[in-house]
């Protein structure tokens, strides 16, 4: 409950500011400008601990630790290091494909602004021959399971998978098709 809760709030009063330091000015020259409350009460039955649940600047610093994990407390790099990271692991000649196709998936990137602040923090890390492009579908939180689907009711499902039967008679020797 507490998770989802945590979920329900980010949704729905947290975003990434663009430029944090800017946006950081803009709260402190106006409070008032920020302040946001998310009913929280039809969470919970009975009396509840409580009606609302209400952020200011907490709206943008929250989810500042993807990009900056130091507000964390955390000594890990940004999410846009680690995918700057993942593109030079790549060959040569595929690294300005990749960053022309970084493709967001998962509930936490449907923050509003993530995907222009992955955007901006991804132009200033590659060089300026490339350009770098964050596509976001509206669908993206559902992206694994819409892609699994698919995968499922493909022609290679039915030459990957396992049956019950086929493990019954087999054991971990039919783990072999998959060439570990």
């Amino acid at each position: 409950m507490d998770s989802f809760l945590l979920r329900y709030v980010l949704e729905n009063a947290c975003f990434c500011a663009e430029h944090y330091r800017t946006e950081l000015q803009r709260f402190h020259s106006d409070p008032k400008s920020y302040e946001i409350s998310v009913s929280v009460a039809e969470f919970f039955d009975g009396q509840p601990p409580w009606e609302t649940i209400t952020l200011d600047s907490g709206r943008f610093q929250v989810p500042e630790g993807l990009f900056n994990p130091d507000a964390w407390g955390l000594d890990n790099p940004g999410i846009h290091k680690l995918v700057w990271k993942a593109i030079q692991e790549c060959a040569l000649d595929a690294r300005k494909e990749m960053s022309r196709s970084i493709f967001l998936s998962g509930g936490v990137t449907m923050l509003q602004g993530f995907a222009e602040r992955l955007q901006s923090e991804m132009n200033r890390l590659t060089p300026p021959s490339v350009t770098p492009k964050v596509h976001a579908s509206p669908y993206r939180s559902h992206a694994a399971y819409l892609g699994a689907c698919i995968w499922a009711n493909g022609a290679g499902f039915h030459q990957a998978k396992i049956t019950r039967d086929d493990w019954v008679a087999s054991g971990s020797a039919c783990l072999k098709k998959w060439h570990f």
